[in-house]
């Protein structure tokens, strides 16, 4: 994120820069608080988590990227062990439920 950018600016930015796609941001879902190392201003990192949908599924990767594979939300839970990154998306599952009814 760059000096006054609002988040859902970077995101977009963010995303079109790493996969060459442009998304729709629906809706926050989750947000974390964590330092990187020590409890100092420079080390505190704020961060949301967003539920969005691609508007193409062509991807054009950035040199920083090898590979990528378009999952369903099952497999995403399976491939991922992190628990933390399991709750977002267990939390994206809520929110979709929630949508439909």
């Amino acid at each position: 994120m760059q000096q006054f950018e609002e988040p859902e600016e970077a995101l977009r930015r963010g995303v079109k820069e790493e996969a060459g796609i442009d998304v729709e941001v629906i809706k926050p879902i989750s947000t974390y608080h964590i330092f990187r190392g020590e409890k100092v201003a420079e080390k505190e990192l704020v961060g949301i988590i967003y539920w969005c949908k691609a508007k193409t599924t062509d991807i054009f990767l950035s040199e920083e990227h090898t590979g990528f594979e378009w999952v369903t939300v099952e497999q995403a839970l399976e491939m991922i062990p992190k628990p933390s990154m399991q709750a977002d998306i267990k939390a994206y599952i809520r929110e979709k439920v929630k949508l439909v009814d």
